[in-house]
């Protein structure tokens, strides 16, 4: 078990001893407890906030939590609150891989914390409220209930905070990174939820309080499935961005430099380590561009080396990320490139920057102590580099059309001044300039595999033809298409027929469409199709004929085993809809034509109007 592990798990015994010693005085002392029933309720109240909580990759989540924390209080006794807040603290991280961390380990690591500190903070706050004269239960409201009320939610945040504060501090985090001010009060909004709760449910009609369970209820999951629309919208790599938020964040810098510094001051956040590297991937060179690396705080200058060497090289080679939790005893494949320097390291955590199938670079941690970095870490770093990998993508697009516009206007100005009265050059050069300018921008907008839009693209053209089609009162159609058991193929036939693939289904898309219709490279191996002025019909019809055209293909000219085919999602836009409503419809059809067999379209066609 790692170091900072041993202490945490000392923690949570002394705390957990504590905890269950208090909570059995306070069992002993209250009598009898709710029905099952009504225990399983709480209990699944608990695990419904929790997991439709909003990511927070720091400190886990942040959530309702304080709703039915308050709520049991005002409604049962401080040692019945506590083992209804402790039985649903266990079972969360084993129902979770995210709070998890993909370890089970710190599945129960956390679970034994979370149980012991919200028994201490329950009762803490309970027995508080309880001596300043708070009844229990909680029938109604008056100005004597203000105080002991402001005091049980004052002690459960404050409790809360200095536990977390312990259990990060062991863990070898910066706990005044972690626990912002604004975290600290997040929760303190919803405590009246939890009042209002206690109320209704100490009414003998239990109608109204029924009607707000689910009305809360509703609000969570409507809430929930607000922030995944909003976090989605921006990242192609649709089947992991809710999990991406952190890396997500670093977007908008525009320099690969100013983006390597938000990077570190993200893993300053998560890690605790005495190196950090942000490699970048020069593949036309063959070189491994090291462009930030910190150690104990001193940067370091920029360098140059052969992309293959070391650890580096080989992360990059297989596009893997790697773990060595103690480097007097690596995998054999890694002592054999390891590069053996003055500086003592021990520990080692590498993570490729992988965007569109390629490694882009790579972020490592290094540490001089032994088990520094375990299982749940690569996990946290691997989910950062996830979305930190976008970012770096548009980084070094603006990076080199920054610098490309920059060589070209000097030389502009050289030739300014060495040819003062050479009017025609200046102006060929400026044209030049114009014209790489537009080309780098249409580079920006095109896949560079298939020569159909990318991403960028189609959002920014599907929003043009809603608010298009909005405006005239037009007709438009959505389908979204993905190739069939696509890893296979890479898997048994390798990438570059992969691409080949890949290319030739663009081709047929192409054929098979007018040219007002908007074909893009959604994400990987799915295309998506923008159909301006066409109906329901007419737009499976289209994708019909592609499908088709792609089972009819005579793929053995690539390999004489290939077979190639598609499934489609087909969706027509109706007025009011949302970009991101029509793009989950069609997704959804997409996904039916998967499940009931793949190779076919399925759309519903919109009725008329009566």
């Amino acid at each position: 078990m790692a170091v900072r592990y041993r202490r945490q798990a000392w923690y949570v015994a002394v705390l957990v001893t504590a905890s269950g010693a208090w909570l059995g005085y306070a069992l002993a002392a209250a009598g009898g407890g709710p029905s099952p029933a009504v225990t399983v309720f709480c209990v699944a109240a608990y695990l419904l906030v929790w997991h439709l909580g909003l990511p927070a990759p720091a400190v886990g989540l942040i959530s309702l939590e304080r709703v039915p924390q308050v709520g049991t209080l005002l409604i049962f006794d401080p040692g019945t609150a506590a083992v209804i807040n402790a039985l649903a603290s266990l079972i969360f991280p084993f129902t979770s891989r995210r709070y998890r961390q993909g370890s089970f380990k710190v599945a129960a690591l956390r679970g034994l914390h979370n149980a012991a500190m919200s028994t201490f903070m329950l009762l803490c706050a309970g027995g508080l409220y309880q001596a300043l004269g708070g009844r229990m239960p909680l029938a109604s409201l008056s100005s004597m209930d203000l105080v002991p009320l402001l005091a049980l939610v004052l002690v459960l945040q404050a409790v809360n905070l200095l536990m977390m504060a312990v259990f990060y501090w062991l863990d070898g985090r910066d706990v005044n990174r972690l626990l912002t001010p604004l975290y600290a009060l997040s929760d303190l909004v919803f405590a009246p939820a939890g009042v209002l709760a206690a109320l209704l449910y100490a009414q003998s009609d239990r109608t109204p309080f029924g009607l707000y369970a689910g009305l809360l209820a509703l609000f969570v999951l409507s809430f929930n499935a607000i922030s995944k629309i909003t976090g989605d919208a921006g990242d192609p790599g649709a089947q992991s961005r809710r999990s991406r938020q952190a890396g997500e964040a670093l977007r908008g810098a525009q320099r690969v430099d100013a983006l390597g510094s938000q990077l570190l001051e993200r893993c300053h956040t998560l890690f605790r380590f005495d190196e950090f590297y942000l490699v970048l991937a020069d593949r036309e060179r063959s070189e491994l561009d090291i462009r930030l690396h910190e150690r104990e705080g001193v940067r370091l200058p920029s360098r140059r080396k052969p992309i293959s060497s070391g650890a580096f090289g080989w992360v990059l080679a297989h596009g893997e990320p790697l773990l060595v939790e103690d480097g007097h005893d690596p995998p054999p494949e890694i002592w054999a490139r390891a590069e053996h320097t003055v500086h003592p390291t021990r520990s080692v955590l590498i993570v490729p920057l992988a965007h569109a199938g390629h490694a882009l670079g790579l972020i490592s941690l290094q540490d001089a102590r032994p088990g520094r970095f375990v299982r749940a870490d690569l996990h946290v770093l691997s989910e950062l580099a996830a979305g930190a990998a976008v970012a770096l993508a548009d980084a070094r697009a603006y990076e080199e059309l920054d610098d490309y516009k920059a060589r070209l206007e000097q030389r502009v100005t050289e030739r300014t001044e060495a040819l003062e009265l050479a009017d025609a050059e200046k102006e060929r050069l400026l044209r030049e300039l114009r014209s790489e300018s537009r080309q780098l921008e249409r580079q920006t907008r095109e896949d560079p595999l298939t020569g159909v839009a990318n991403r960028r693209e189609f959002d920014e053209r599907l929003m043009l033809e809603i608010r298009r089609a909005q405006r005239h009162g037009g007709r438009l159609a959505l389908a979204m298409l993905d190739l069939d058991h696509f890893k296979q193929i890479n898997d048994r036939y390798g990438h570059a027929l992969g691409d080949a693939v890949l290319r030739e289904v663009a081709d047929t898309m192409r054929r098979q469409c007018r040219a007002i219709d908007v074909i893009a490279r959604y994400g990987g191996e799915e295309f998506a199709l923008i159909l301006p002025e066409a109906e329901g019909t007419s737009a499976l019809a289209v994708c019909e004929r592609i499908r088709g055209s792609l089972e009819a293909t005579d793929w053995s000219r690539l390999h004489a085993d290939l077979e190639v085919t598609i499934s489609v999602g087909v969706s027509e836009w109706q007025a009011g809809q949302l970009a991101e409503d029509l793009i989950t419809e069609t997704d959804r059809r997409l996904y039916r034509a998967k499940d009931s067999g793949r190779n076919r379209v399925v759309a519903v066609p919109r009725e008329a109007p009566a």
